[in-house]
């Protein structure tokens, strides 16, 4: 069981290293056009893959934000609105809603 505990960690803490590397690239996209930063983003998205298993505890966070991140990215790509994407998906939620980590400080 300890051994599993710490694969998951290490899973967690390579994965908060890889929404970093996405979030960059996401901004990196504004700038540069989506194309030039396609081939980086689906080596992220393996790389993801590859990284392990993460404690039911904290993955919710994590898989958000990773997701936020790839839909921001493929809707520029698109060049389609968030709207669109709630009609197709008959979702009402904004997909880029801002998740907030209270830490006790201010």
């Amino acid at each position: 069981i300890k051994q599993k505990e710490e694969e998951q960690e290490k899973a967690y803490e390579r994965k908060k290293e890889l929404l970093e590397q996405l979030r960059k690239i996401v901004e990196q996209a504004e700038e540069t056009g989506v194309e030039k930063n396609f081939p980086l983003v689906r080596q992220l998205q393996q790389a993801w893959r590859e990284a392990g298993e993460v404690a039911q505890s904290k993955y919710a966070s994590l898989i958000k934000m990773y997701q936020a991140y790839n839909e921001q990215f493929y809707i520029r790509e698109n060049d389609v609105t968030v709207e669109e994407i709630c009609e197709y998906t008959g979702d009402h939620v904004n997909p880029f809603e801002t998740i907030v980590i209270y830490t006790g400080n201010y």
